[in-house]
């Protein structure tokens, strides 16, 4: 009983932990860069003695004083965007989780015809989704997102674009990896209808693991919206945190590097109870 209480306590603190290192080492990352702390506009003989004292303000303390605010609710102000951090995301995050919502429809939806196209089509068929996602698997995300960008699509398309072979090699393998199984023969050895057999004998065992599939994919479509967002030019968090590191904005980076770390550890952890379900 003491293990099992040792081990679901465990189990609680290690997202915290990880997500209390990220800020961390983030923070401390930037704090430490070379030319953190130089603001060309402290040069600006027109500054005003309020916007000057709010420049120097702004940085004192390094990390631990723009966590220490966040503990007590404030987020801070953003310099490099002159405006308050809390407006930045709230206005921005609609933005990204539009954007990384209809991507990941796109990626599954794909990925499910994909899967279809492998397992219920003639042979021929097979070919093309295989070829489609190691086409767009060997193409880097910066690439796509610039394909996108010049051809008039949203960000969504180049969150799609860059998932779906991932998603869909993934999901194929899942449920490759049950085709020889006992339950399976069985079942096409009694005649049932390449439908029910994919239905009951395939992807019925496998909803667990295609569970953790799509929880991962979060953390995927995360990775991807940084890039997609920054060279689309999408005002989204993605944009945001790249502006915000080529600002060495240290109010706007420790809250963005919270979010998103909470989301990736979210997912993880959506994922860990899916195969443990499975386990179990």
């Amino acid at each position: 009983m003491n293990f099992r209480v040792r081990a679901v306590l465990a189990g609680l603190a290690i997202p915290f932990v990880t997500i209390a290192a990220a800020v961390l080492l983030a923070s401390l990352l930037v704090w430490l860069s070379p030319g953190y702390g130089i603001d060309e506009r402290e040069a600006d003989p027109t500054i005003s003695d309020q916007a000057l004292a709010r420049l120097t303000a702004n940085r004192r303390g390094g990390p631990f004083t723009v966590v220490r605010k966040m503990l007590h609710g404030d987020l801070g102000y953003s310099m490099a965007l002159d405006a308050p951090v809390a407006d930045l995301i709230a206005e921005r995050g609609a933005v990204t989780l539009g954007s990384v919502s209809g991507g990941l429809a796109m990626a599954w939806s794909g990925a499910v015809l994909g899967v279809l196209l492998v397992f219920w089509l003639a042979p021929c068929a097979r070919l093309l989704p295989d070829l489609l996602a190691a086409v767009l698997l060997a193409v880097p995300t910066a690439l796509v997102s610039v394909a996108a960008f010049l051809a008039g699509a949203p960000v969504s398309a180049a969150i799609a674009l860059a998932l779906f072979p991932r998603l869909y090699l993934f999901a194929r393998n899942i449920l490759r990896s049950m085709e020889n199984q006992p339950h399976v023969l069985h079942a096409r050895a009694h005649g049932l209808s390449p439908r029910r057999v994919f239905e009951h004998a395939l992807v019925r065992p496998a909803l667990p693991e295609l569970a953790a599939l799509a929880a991962v994919s979060i953390r995927m479509a995360l990775g991807a919206v940084i890039p997609a967002e920054a060279i689309c030019d999408s005002p989204g968090l993605g944009q945001l945190a790249w502006k915000a590191t080529l600002g060495r904005d240290l109010a706007l980076l420790v809250p963005l590097t919270l979010l998103m770390t909470g989301i990736t550890v979210f997912a993880n952890t959506l994922s860990g109870i899916s195969t443990g379900g499975r386990a179990g």
